[in-house]
């Protein structure tokens, strides 16, 4: 199933992604990691990834569009590795708050 719209959630450790889900079952998964503090959407790319079966997270770091936190108050890389804590105890979204946009 394709989604025309993407999905918001905010992850237990405050930082917010948009994602989509793949089109056919899957465990596989992307975090896409861009430049900072980046666009809020990039609903292109997520499409196209989760046409080619991934699930896909666009995260917003700390501080930056809905994320809670300071902008760059610890390294970018301390938040790629707290989404990926997120997911490791309990897979986001469903640990997360779902948004819808």
């Amino acid at each position: 199933m394709v989604f025309t719209h993407t999905f918001r959630a905010r992850l237990p450790s405050g930082i917010l992604a948009e994602f989509l889900p793949p089109a056919k079952p899957s465990n596989r998964v992307i975090i896409l990691c861009d430049g900072l503090p980046s666009v809020p959407s990039k609903k292109e790319i997520l499409q196209h990834l989760a046409l080619e079966g991934f699930w896909v997270f666009h995260m917003r770091y700390r501080g930056t569009w809905e994320s809670d936190g300071e902008f760059l108050n610890e390294s970018p890389d301390t938040d790629v590795n707290l989404v990926m804590r997120d997911f490791r105890l309990g897979g986001a979204p469903s640990q997360g708050t779902i948004i819808t946009a």
